[in-house]
C-alpha cells in the first residue's frame, strides 16, 4: 500500500509540475498589447535606408541601427527617441547589403549580430552574420571603439540554394541563428549554428519549417507595400526568455513585415514547424524595415523613408 501510495503521490507530482509548466508557457499574453502608436516623425537623412534595429545593451534607453546595402558599413546610435546621435564605422566588414541585426548577451558580454542577407536576385554564392562587441556608449552619446580582432565573421550558404532574406534572430536557448527569407512563398526559416569563434569555412544553413501564415498575404492601405505584400517578412527577433517562460522546446518569436508584427511559436521537435499566436496591424506606413523588441516585450518599428512616423507598440502592463 505504501508503494502504491507513493506511485499516486508520484503521478501528482507529475501532473502539478506539468500544469505548473504549462501555466508558466501560456503566461506571456500577447493579446495584452496596445494599439501602435506614432512617436514622431523619422526625419534624419542618415536613415533613409534603414533596415535593422535593435535594443542596446549597454547603455539605455538607446537603439542600435543600420542602413542596407550601397551604404557604408556602419553602426548608427539612436536615442530613445530615434534620433540619431552619432555612427561608429566598420570598413573592415563592408557592406554588401545588411537587412537586420540583433544584440544578445553571451558569457556575460554584449553583442550585436549584423546579417548581411540580402539577395535580390538570389545570385550570391556566400551570406554573412557578422558578431560585434557592443562598443561603450558614453554618456553625452558618443561610441567609444572596436578593433578589427574583436569582430567574428560565421560565413554560411542556405543547403538548398541562394536566398533573399532580412530577417535574422538569435536562439541563445538552442544556440543558434535563426534566418527567415522573404520573396519565398511561403517564407522559408533556416537554422544556423550560434559560434562565437568560427572557423574560416563557409557553414551550412538548414532549413526547420516554411511560414505559412506569411507570403502573399495582402491588406487594405495607402502604400503599395502593405496593400500586395503585407505578409513579406522584413525583420525579426526572438522574444525576450523571461517574459514567454521560453525552453528550448519551443521558441517565441516576432517577426515584422510590411502590414503588420507577428507572434509565433517555433516548435522545436521533429519535424519542426511554426504555430502562430497573435498579428498586430500596422498603421499606415510605407516599407517598414526594422524592428527592435525591450526587455518588457515593448515594440518599435521604424521605416525606410525618411519622413515616415516611428511607431511604438507599447505592453499593456
Amino acid at each position: 500500500m505504501k508503494l502504491k501510495g507513493f506511485k499516486m503521490l508520484a503521478c501528482l507530482g507529475g501532473l502539478g509540475l506539468m500544469m505548473t509548466q504549462t501555466a508558466q508557457a501560456q503566461a506571456f499574453d500577447y493579446k495584452q498589447y496596445a494599439q501602435p502608436q506614432a512617436m514622431g516623425q523619422q526625419s534624419d537623412s542618415k536613415l533613409e535606408e534603414v533596415s535593422g534595429l535593435a535594443v542596446a545593451h549597454s547603455r539605455s534607453p538607446y537603439f542600435w541601427a543600420i542602413n542596407d546595402g550601397g551604404n557604408s558599413p556602419s553602426l548608427m546610435l539612436l536615442d530613445g527617441k530615434g534620433k540619431f546621435k552619432s555612427q561608429l564605422n566598420l570598413e573592415q566588414l563592408g557592406n554588401h547589403d545588411w537587412e537586420d541585426l540583433e544584440t544578445f548577451v553571451m558569457d556575460g558580454k554584449n553583442y550585436i549580430a549584423i546579417a548581411d542577407i540580402g539577395d535580390n536576385f538570389s545570385r550570391r554564392k556566400v551570406y554573412y552574420v557578422h558578431l560585434v562587441p557592443e562598443p561603450k556608449i558614453f554618456p553625452d552619446g558618443q561610441i567609444g571603439p572596436v578593433s578589427r580582432e574583436q569582430i567574428k565573421t560565421i560565413a554560411f550558404q542556405y543547403e538548398d540554394g541562394p536566398r533573399d532574406a532580412e530577417a535574422l534572430g538569435i536562439d541563445l536557448l538552442n544556440k543558434r541563428i535563426l534566418l527567415l527569407t522573404k520573396r519565398d512563398a511561403p517564407p522559408r526559416m533556416y537554422s544556423l549554428p550560434l559560434i562565437m569563434q568560427p572557423q574560416r569555412f563557409v557553414y551550412r544553413a538548414k532549413h526547420l519549417t516554411d511560414m505559412n501564415e506569411l507570403g502573399q498575404m495582402s491588406f487594405s492601405g495607402d502604400y503599395l507595400t502593405q496593400t500586395l505584400y503585407a505578409g513579406m517578412p522584413t525583420s525579426m527577433t526572438v522574444m525576450p526568455d523571461q517574459l514567454t517562460m521560453a525552453t528550448p522546446k519551443a521558441t517565441s518569436l516576432a517577426v515584422l513585415s510590411y502590414g503588420a508584427v507577428w507572434f509565433f511559436d517555433l516548435i522545436n521537435k521533429e519535424p519542426p514547424s511554426a504555430q502562430k499566436n497573435h498579428m498586430i496591424k500596422l498603421p499606415a506606413m510605407p516599407q517598414a524595415e526594422a524592428m527592435a523588441v525591450d526587455a518588457q516585450g515593448e515594440i518599435t518599428v521604424l521605416s525606410e523613408i525618411t519622413g515616415s512616423n516611428m511607431i511604438r507598440i507599447p505592453r499593456l502592463m
